[in-house]
Order: structure tokens, then C-alpha cells, then sequence
């Protein structure tokens, strides 16, 4: 419990410093009465959590008690201007400006997100990859959502399909967030325009490619 030291402007109290008094004594804090108008002779302010009524110019840097107001209720709270709150874990930095909550900062570290918000997604080496969008469930986020142009891939089998429609399963490798390889299977190859092979009796056999169709051309040695 707080003590209070309240004084009274002389030897006598008023009316109204005798309802202070009763109204302080009512409640759960320590009370002590002084005249205010004697000084102490003590060359120094008595130790107290707070002042009321006729204060000496000694007290006058102490928090100030209002008799009229009384306690709060236990479901309500003073706060003052650089305070902290813990919400979710986080230490939230109050602002009190004209007796009034005027604002709550987070940490840098921490923000408040919304469901359906969006949030800018990279890989693992920092690159942006495109833009998520969040799902936000019983004040946790759930999880982001890539749009349906963008792909979050792993090392696996990748279906390859050209320009004429025949495909091909090959093996994709992923690394450092990023497709690094994608090898077809042994038994299938690709073959670009103006490829060249040598046919068994030594002739050249060139590739022409045209809307994924290939045309061989055989050249005589």
C-alpha cells in the first residue's frame, strides 16, 4: 500500500481537510496528517509515495494524491507518457498526451499484420520473388500465399512440354532458393536448330527446328 502524507493548511483542519482525511483513512493506503504550515525542522522532505492537501514547497516534486478520486478499480490502471505494455511478448512503448492514450509504437522488430494484408517474399539468397498474401487466423498468421503466376518449387521431377506438345519428365535441382539444374531423363535429349550429328557412314545429318518440329537433312560424305 502507498503512504500518504497530507497537510493541513494549520494546526486545525478544515471541514473539507476532515473529509479528505476520512476519505483517505477509507481507503487501503497509509496515512499520515501534518500541520503545513509548521516546518518540520528536519531540513528535509519525509519519505512518501504521495502528497495531499496544503503541500510545503519541500514536497513539491511529489506525485500528488486526490482524495475525491479515490482507488481505481482493480480492472483499471494508471499510465504515464514512455510506459511499456507487453502484448504477444512484445514491450509496447505507450504515449500519453492530454490525458489521453494517443498512441502504442512496437519494437522495430515487431509488427502488427492483417489478414489479407501483403508482404514482399524472397528465397533464401534475398532475392524478391514476388508478393504474398497473408492469412491471419486466432491472432497468429496462418500462411502466405504466392499468386498463381509464381511457384514455390523443391528439388523433384519437373514435366518439360515444347513448342509441338511432347514431353518429357526431367529432375529439377534447387539450391540457395533457386533452380539450378533441371536434367532430362537418359533416354530423352534435346536438339536445337542447326544441330549437327555424323551418321554411322560418315555423313552429317543437320537439324532444323521450327515450332518444336525438327527436320533432319542427311549430307553424303
Amino acid at each position: 500500500m502507498a503512504k500518504i502524507i497530507y497537510f493541513t493548511a494549520s494546526i486545525v483542519p478544515t471541514a473539507q481537510e476532515r473529509a479528505d482525511i476520512d476519505a483517505i483513512n477509507a481507503s487501503i493506503h497509509t496515512l499520515n496528517v501534518s500541520n503545513g504550515s509548521v516546518d518540520s525542522g528536519l531540513g528535509m522532505a519525509e519519505e512518501c509515495d504521495f502528497v495531499a492537501g496544503t503541500v510545503p514547497p519541500e514536497y513539491a516534486g511529489k506525485p500528488t494524491f486526490d482524495p475525491s478520486a479515490g482507488d481505481l478499480d482493480d480492472n483499471q490502471v494508471i499510465v504515464t507518457d514512455g510506459d511499456a505494455v507487453t502484448v504477444d511478448g512484445a514491450a509496447v512503448t505507450l504515449a500519453v498526451s492530454g490525458n489521453a492514450i494517443t498512441g502504442a509504437t512496437l519494437p522495430a522488430t515487431n509488427a502488427v499484420i492483417a489478414n489479407a494484408g501483403t508482404i514482399p517474399v524472397q528465397n533464401s539468397a534475398g532475392a524478391a520473388i514476388g508478393t504474398g498474401t497473408l492469412t491471419v487466423a486466432n491472432n497468429n498468421p496462418t500462411n502466405i500465399r504466392l499468386p498463381a503466376t509464381i511457384a514455390g518449387v523443391s528439388s523433384g521431377s519437373q514435366n518439360i512440354t515444347d513448342a509441338a506438345g511432347k514431353a518429357s519428365t526431367a529432375t529439377r535441382t534447387v539450391s540457395a532458393g533457386a533452380i539450378t539444374t533441371t536434367i532430362l531423363a537418359a533416354a530423352d535429349c534435346i536438339v536445337k536448330n542447326g544441330n549437327t550429328f555424323t551418321a554411322a557412314d560418315g555423313g552429317t545429318i543437320t537439324v532444323a527446328v521450327a515450332a518444336g518440329v525438327p527436320t533432319f537433312t542427311y549430307t553424303a560424305p
